[in-house]
């Protein structure tokens, strides 16, 4: 079976990781997003030399790295999917040493609830907001 890819993977890595998509898809997941972070960690690799089957720890060392601004969520996916594909590989024939994915502490979100005060507020000052010369408002009917 040929695995449909958005992103098509290079290096020396790229048909383990083919292999790897085309594994999860049979298994009834889509592995879109999973799909990217595995492009990107192809192109990752490439600054980097990878003999035969052999992957240096050095590579998932350095992208198990915090990125600066990088959320610990994004952080936490991006390392768990490529920890995910290196299991898969090592079962594979691939020589691999997986580091400990780097622990991180995820914030919890916090909504904010707007009171009614705040709500109407909000909607007095966008409608006293002058129109521009693009606008068509006069013509909304309320």
């Amino acid at each position: 079976m040929t695995t449909i890819l958005k992103y098509k993977p290079v290096g020396a890595l790229s048909q383990i990781i083919i292999d790897y998509i085309g594994f999860k898809r049979l298994h009834g997941l889509k592995y879109a997003i999973e799909e990217n972070v595995l492009y990107r960690f192809s192109v990752f690799t490439q600054d980097y030399s990878i003999e035969g089957s052999d992957i240096p720890q050095a590579i998932l060392i350095d992208w198990f790295r915090r990125r600066p601004n990088e959320k610990a969520s994004t952080l936490k996916n991006r390392c768990a999917v490529v920890s995910g594909m290196m299991f898969y590989a090592k079962d594979h024939g691939y020589k691999v040493n997986i580091p400990e994915i780097p622990k991180m502490r995820i914030e919890n979100y916090s909504p904010y609830i707007f009171t009614e005060y705040e709500i109407n507020k909000f909607f007095h000052a966008c409608d006293i907001l002058p129109a521009y010369s693009g606008s068509r408002r006069h013509e909304i009917v309320l």
